[in-house]
């Protein structure tokens, strides 16, 4: 039955990559499909199918149902608030599918062993990703470490997705495979999950993704340096020294990485042009701060500037684009879920070290400098992120006793 659930997790997190990704020969990328009601019909039929037939062997570990009800019912409610209420219920109920395509993945990684669902779980992100690869590579894409044009966006590994959605697909999966290879008891799995985990982050580096390096560097070394007690305290302080090192490095390319707007021809620090993006999206968040904008773009329509208009499609920051898009509250009931359940995990888990914290560090640092990750639907992203949290954090054998 474990090879059975494997294989259903398999199929269905490829259907979700399929349908969310371009996979055709055209060069451009829609990073943000409009919900595919067909494809939230279909796989809502499927699924609920899999899941009477296998009802009595799934089971799910979800202790704070009460907050995900609140959050759906304030986004139905604020669906009668906005202007153009049928596509706001469409947008709500690409929601409240998202959410069931979730729930029933998290119940089939619930239902494996946990070291069975890392190995299935690294094992659907490693061939999405080798397959974003390979079509990135067929569509002429080259894959430098530091890109000279910073413009020349076709450059970066993307494949299927945006480069940036690719970059967290193969960061998740780096950490994944590191605590895959601390909790592994033979050396062939070790080699195996290490030699993975190398590759996912050569990966992330040719995205040049900025916000996703930083953050997989620092949560790998998280991973790494609790496993291993019985390390040399020489060897460990160059450790410590080396990962600070990096870090500056990375850090100091992310703050002084620099573009040419095409519009204003304005060469500008990525950090600080973060920060413009940032103020104008609280503008936007005060201007409608109870419902959001929805399905608008504010900071494409609402705001004529010369040096956003037409450039900017996101407010490269996950909690301010929640709180742009769906308003406040419905930014503090995804803070309260989220809290709940690293709550849940560090004070119940019987696991020691504590690695997969590091999964909920990676995804609240990464989405705080970029994109839509907690708005619930739209893309890969926003499926993929909550299955790894609620299915690894809330995994019934992190709260069994080892024997």
């Amino acid at each position: 039955m474990q090879k059975k659930i494997s294989i259903i997790f398999f199929v269905t997190i490829w259907l979700i990559a399929f349908n969310f990704g371009n996979w055709g020969k055209g060069m451009v990328i829609v990073a943000y499909p409009g919900s595919n009601g067909i494809f939230y019909l279909g796989i809502t039929a499927l699924e609920l199918i899999v899941f009477l037939i296998l009802l009595k062997h799934l089971k799910i570990n979800m202790p704070n149902k009460l907050i995900i009800f609140l959050i759906l019912f304030n986004l139905f409610i604020i669906s009668f608030l906005r202007p153009n209420i049928f596509l706001s219920l469409k947008n709500f109920i690409a929601i409240f599918f998202s959410f069931g395509i979730v729930l029933f993945s998290v119940s089939l990684l619930h239902s494996l062993e946990l070291k069975k669902a890392f190995s299935i779980f690294t094992m659907t992100i490693t061939t999405i990703t080798f397959a974003c690869v390979l079509l990135h590579l067929y569509r002429g894409g080259s894959t430098p470490l530091i890109h000279l044009n910073h413009n020349d966006f076709s450059s970066r590994l993307g494949g299927a997705f945006p480069a940036a959605n690719t970059a967290m697909l193969c960061g998740m999966n780096m950490l994944l495979s590191l605590i895959g290879a601390t909790i592994s008891r033979t050396k062939k799995e070790k080699y195996t999950y290490f030699l993975l985990s190398a590759l996912m982050l050569l990966f992330v580096i040719f995205t040049d993704c900025r916000s996703v390096l930083i953050p997989t560097i620092l949560c790998a070394f998280l991973i790494i340096f609790p496993s291993y007690k019985n390390i040399n305290w020489h060897i460990k302080n160059i450790l410590i020294h080396l990962f600070l090192l990096i870090n500056s490095l990375v850090l100091f390319y992310f703050i002084n990485y620099k573009f040419n707007n095409d519009l204003t021809e304005k060469l500008m620090n990525d950090f600080l042009y973060r920060l413009e993006i940032w103020k104008l999206a609280i503008t936007g968040i005060l201007k409608k701060p109870w419902i959001g904008y929805g399905n608008e773009n504010f900071l494409k329509s609402d705001i004529s500037t010369g040096l956003f208009e037409r450039t900017i499609q996101d407010p490269h920051s996950a909690f301010l684009s929640l709180a742009l898009h769906s308003g406040i509250v419905s930014l503090i009931l995804f803070i309260i879920f989220y809290a709940v359940i690293i709550r849940n995990y560090w004070k119940y888990s019987c696991a020691r070290p504590r690695l997969i914290i590091n999964i909920a560090i990676f995804w609240c640092v990464v989405p705080a400098f970029w994109g839509h990750s907690y708005n619930f639907s739209g893309g890969i992203i926003q499926i993929v992120f909550p299955i790894s949290i609620i299915g690894f954090l809330l995994h019934p054998g992190n709260y069994e006793i080892t024997k």
